[in-house]
């Protein structure tokens, strides 16, 4: 894959080709563990990290990241005991876990997405990466459906499984399950190492998620959650008001109407502001807002729901959306060929890059393929049973 095109790669697996993998553990679990944690110094320095010394403690902490003697199976095992663990021992051999985790090389599938913005809530293959397992079994425009049990579709979906690849260890297997034009699969891929990838680094921004998805796969909860009460109710009437002063704001700012009071604690006004700097002051919120929050910064329709994201589309809006995308690119095919366009590269029409002739067949072959899947996907039951490879 040349360096033009850097592979957006997806954690888990050894070394490059194909990797013999069993699965007889648990579908997503960490694999099983190489040496018990009854052996060596793991249970004295599990003993020491709930002594009374606060420094006895630090030090065991550190001796768990440090050891040679102690692997990261080992500190899973330990935590999968966790009703033996006093909340204290938990928290201590979860951080030293973290850490150790972090340290690790990744796995990685191999796969680079389609990341135009068609079918934005989807996960579709574009490319594989040669010599990894996944080159022989995904093929382009593959819908991946979910993974690990975990639905991928949405806003939300690459991230999901960016974590998930990179919470298995390099030569695990990652099961999902992909929508190929008529068909639903179900297939075991075994993962490569994140660090046979092009740029072989590893997101900082997705270990956090990838270590908390499999941390929580070793973690039993004894206690009920706590919960707040606040119904789902509540909180559509809340985000109504708030968007409904919102709106008002924004009418008064056209009108120049209502300045501003700042409040003391209690209630009095001690100073009042125009509508501009209150409307800039808001303007800077909101804006902060954005950035700290889950919004994208790409806008699709410019229509976004509650949570900040673009609302998912029915299959009826991403069969439209496919459609329109096959005849621009049929269109855009005809104008290639009437002009005499180069067939195979890509060329430079004012601001946009617009593809050659095989690259635009290559585009309406997997739309169509598209097309074929998301009809197939919303006339089958969800409870069908995918097709094991």
């Amino acid at each position: 894959m040349s360096a033009k095109h850097p592979v957006l790669a997806i954690v888990l697996g050894t070394a490059l080709g194909f990797v013999t993998v069993t699965t007889s553990h648990a579908q997503g679990q960490p694999s099983p563990v190489a040496a018990s944690p009854a052996d060596g110094p793991m249970p004295r320095l599990v003993a020491l990290l709930d002594d009374p010394s606060y420094q006895v403690r630090q030090d065991a902490s550190a001796q768990l990241v440090a050891s040679t003697d102690i692997t990261l199976p080992m500190i899973e095992a330990t935590l999968a005991n966790a009703a033996s663990l006093s909340p204290e021992q938990r928290e201590r051999l979860i951080s030293a876990g973290r850490t150790r985790f972090e340290r690790s090389p990744r796995g990685a599938m191999g796969i680079r997405p389609i990341l135009t913005g068609l079918l934005r809530d989807r996960i579709i293959i574009d490319q594989t990466v040669p010599n990894f397992p996944c080159a022989r079994l995904l093929e382009e425009g593959d819908i991946l459906e979910s993974a690990d049990g975990a639905r991928l579709v949405g806003p939300e979906a690459w991230e999901l499984l960016r974590a998930l690849i990179i919470a298995h260890e390099p030569g695990e297997v990652l099961s999902v399950v992909v929508l190929r034009g008529k068909d639903r699969l179900a297939l075991d891929i075994p993962l490569g190492r994140y660090a046979d990838l092009e740029g072989g680094g590893v997101d900082a921004r997705s270990i956090p998620r990838a270590w908390n998805l499999r941390a929580s796969r070793l973690l039993t909860r004894s206690e009920p959650p706590i919960r707040s009460g606040i119904t789902a109710a509540d909180w559509r009437e809340t985000d109504a008001l708030v968007r409904s002063r919102q709106a008002q704001m924004m009418a008064d700012r056209v009108t120049g109407k209502s300045p501003r009071s700042l409040v003391e604690s209690g209630g009095k006004p001690r100073a009042v502001i125009s509508e501009e700097a209150a409307m800039a002051r808001w303007n800077i919120n909101q804006q902060q807002a954005f950035l700290g929050g889950p919004q994208r910064a790409v806008m699709f329709n410019g229509v976004v729901n509650a949570e900040g994201f673009f609302p998912t589309m029915t299959p009826e809006e991403e069969l439209a959306e496919l459609q329109a995308y096959i005849e621009v690119m049929k269109s855009q095919l005809d104008k290639n060929r009437a002009a005499g366009a180069d067939p195979v590269n890509l060329k430079r029409a004012g601001n946009e890059l617009v593809a050659g002739e095989v690259g635009a067949a290559r585009q309406i072959r997997i739309a169509q393929k598209l097309s074929e899947a998301i009809k197939a996907h919303a006339l089958q039951s969800d409870a069908e049973a995918p097709q094991q490879q």
